[in-house]
């Protein structure tokens, strides 16, 4: 049984840190009156991803890999990352693309939040990040990372959408950037969420 001392281990307090990182970003997003909101908050983004790094490197590399970190590492990425996927949805004009990027991501996340609390209970087994998670977490990452930048260019230049330069340069690159990066990243979201069922099926107790 862990204790209080192995529970608050620095990896584990680097995960607090980052699901404390959620509101003061969405924060910063939403509120366009602050100078450089998206800016502010796109710096937070990356505070909180680089802890994600960190976090983990630290329990591997000192061996204090814990029940609470494989649990809430991974629940903090999420919280993160659907918060800035749903906020992008909310300010995106009507756009189709990150209202369903936003949609496939949350069913992905709470069903593999539904296996792993199933597992818990059902066997005692924690499931942690696999390699597929991870790389659909930094794809998200990418895609949120170019949705914001494109957000603070196109809020802070103050580019009129009917110039030149915005219709023939800065929103066709953008445009294909933001897809590509998007369906590679929806194909992991599914395909990941597809690995966490097909490898820990027989602790779900079905």
């Amino acid at each position: 049984m862990e204790t209080k001392k192995e529970k608050m281990n620095l990896p584990n307090r680097l995960t607090v840190f980052r699901i404390l990182c959620v509101p003061f970003f969405l924060f910063f997003l939403l509120v366009g009156d602050i100078p450089l909101n998206v800016l502010w908050a796109g710096l937070i983004f990356t505070v909180a991803m680089v802890t994600d790094l960190l976090d983990g490197r630290i329990a591997r590399k000192y061996n204090i890999v814990t029940a609470f970190g494989k649990f809430w590492d991974p629940l903090a990425d999420k919280l993160i990352t659907l918060t800035a996927l749903i906020a992008i949805a909310a300010l995106s004009n009507s756009a189709i693309l990150p209202v369903v990027v936003a949609c496939v991501v949350l069913w992905r996340e709470l069903l593999v939040t539904g296996l792993r609390l199933t597992a818990v209970s059902g066997s005692g087994k924690v499931i942690g990040a696999n390699i597929w998670g991870k790389l659909k977490t930094t794809f998200q990452c990418i895609y949120i990372g170019f949705e914001l930048f494109s957000m603070f260019f196109t809020d802070n230049l103050r580019l009129p959408e009917n110039s030149a330069f915005y219709a023939d340069t800065f929103a066709p690159i953008f445009n294909i950037i933001i897809m590509v990066t998007a369906c590679i990243m929806i194909a992991l979201t599914i395909w990941s969420g597809w690995t966490y069922y097909r490898d820990n099926r027989e602790a779900l107790k079905m």
